[in-house]
């Protein structure tokens, strides 16, 4: 079954008439009528009543016609999105987050190089304004709005970030697999000030809460801290979304408070074709 036979059965059904229909389209009647009855063989049932000259659409050429149509509706939305895609796009992307979430961007315009991605800092209170203002295509937060806060807005789970403690190979809490904000009370822990995580804020408030005096040493040097990282007296916070660090003598232990896990959600406005395509590629990179 070609496509050019399922565009002349359109055009017969159109007109309702072979010769007509031939003329339109600049081909003999013979041949649109064999196109016509190979069309009927493939499908194994004839489409269309025969009253002499005139032809009429029979039950099964109706639904013939309907999901033909559809497959031609189909291949115009592909045309349209190859098009975009292959076509240098403009993708603009405003987060409160934009460290956790930096490496997926970057794989983003790897795997879509045609994509000219900026970013913007923007505070939790102003996204959804910006969103619907146009001056942002996608909205990353790590909060779920409950609908319906605007019916035009789309929001979906495009990935997770767990922080992580890493602890020298050999270190006591490799074998409980797992960390207890309690351990961490009276330890040395190397944190970066220049890269600071979305969970660090989470985090600071579940030491303060809990009481856990644990020594922090903030390095604001992303070369000397890139000198401390192996030293084995030290641990220090990483996530999952940013972990791009040669960790050597190091092991990654995951925390067991499940407040230390956040959903990053992607919003953006129903319609904007860029969106999407990022959207359903995080989400599936994350599956």
């Amino acid at each position: 079954m070609e496509l050019i036979q399922l565009l002349y059965f359109m055009e017969v059904a159109k007109y309702e008439n072979m010769t007509l229909a031939a003329k339109k389209n600049h081909i003999s009647q013979q041949a649109l009528s064999k196109s016509i009855r190979k069309l009927e063989q493939e499908l194994g049932a004839e489409l269309f009543d025969r009253h002499n000259r005139h032809l009429s659409l029979n039950a099964s050429g109706r639904l013939a016609l309907e999901q033909i149509q559809d497959i031609f509706n189909s291949i115009e939305t592909l045309k349209k999105m190859i098009g975009r895609v292959s076509s240098p796009q403009e993708l603009v992307i405003g987060s409160s987050s934009l460290i956790s979430i930096r490496s997926l961007i970057l794989n983003f315009n790897i795997a879509y190089p045609n994509f000219l991605i900026s970013t913007n800092s923007i505070p939790e209170d102003h996204l959804f304004e910006k969103l619907r203002r146009r001056q942002i295509d996608v909205a990353i937060s790590a909060q779920e709005y409950p609908p319906p806060l605007n019916l035009n807005i789309c929001s979906h789970p495009i990935c997770q970030e767990t922080l992580l403690l890493a602890v020298p190979g050999d270190d006591p809490l490799i074998k409980k697999g797992a960390v207890r904000l309690q351990e961490l009370d009276g330890r040395n822990i190397l944190r970066l000030k220049t890269c600071e995580l979305y969970l660090d804020h989470i985090f600071d408030a579940l030491c303060e809460k809990n009481h856990i005096k644990t020594n922090f040493i903030w390095q604001n040097d992303y070369v000397i801290f890139n000198g401390l990282w192996n030293n084995p007296q030290y641990s220090f916070l990483t996530s999952t979304l940013h972990n791009n660090l040669e960790y050597h003598n190091h092991i990654l232990l995951p925390f067991d408070e499940p407040q230390l896990t956040v959903t990053f959600y992607a919003h953006f406005l129903n319609g904007n074709v860029n969106a999407e395509i990022f959207s359903s590629w995080a989400r599936q990179i994350s599956t």
